[in-house]
């Protein structure tokens, strides 16, 4: 009887406690009529690969570009009429569609793409970018592609053997 007691009192007081702290944070009264479309976005570019099939691994808004990177050799414009040379990164305008001359050289993964006002940082299993050697992470300008020959991470960083 005393544990029944106990047990009782216990859950009357959880309950309390659940009532008096009142809804999650950033919890609302708006109603949402819709979430998402359910008709996938038809002016986006599509990903091409010469060898395994190409895939997207991180995609980042920088600006009014959105910043693809990943494994993948090319890419098409949405009508899928003209191919880009695109190696691992690539950009595209948010409103439009249409792909970007940003096109640097990565010779492998780009897992990673972090962009600040119009410098873009990248990082995976990459080694190279531009014929020069960058191992796992690179600065790039978005607006012309070029790799920042200035920023070179401490060894320590880029010289760390990936677990991907």
């Amino acid at each position: 009887m005393h544990r029944t007691f106990i047990r009782l009192a216990a859950a009357s007081t959880a309950a309390l406690v659940a009532l008096a702290v009142g809804p999650p944070a950033g919890a609302s009264d708006i109603s949402h009529t819709d979430v998402a479309s359910s008709t996938a976005a038809t002016f986006t570019p599509h990903l091409r690969a010469d060898g395994p099939k190409p895939f997207a691994y991180t995609v980042n808004q920088v600006g009014d570009q959105i910043v693809v990177g990943g494994r993948f050799s090319s890419v098409e414009n949405a009508q899928r009429t003209q191919s880009y040379a695109r190696s691992n990164v690539f950009s595209f305008n948010r409103f439009t569609g249409a792909v970007s001359s940003f096109a640097p050289q990565v010779n492998n993964r780009v897992w990673s793409v972090l962009g600040s006002g119009d410098d873009v940082y990248i990082a995976g299993q990459f080694t190279y970018v531009d014929g020069v050697r960058r191992n796992r992470v690179a600065k790039l300008s978005l607006s012309t592609g070029e790799l920042d020959m200035g920023f070179n991470p401490a060894p320590a960083i880029a010289g760390a053997r990936a677990t991907w």
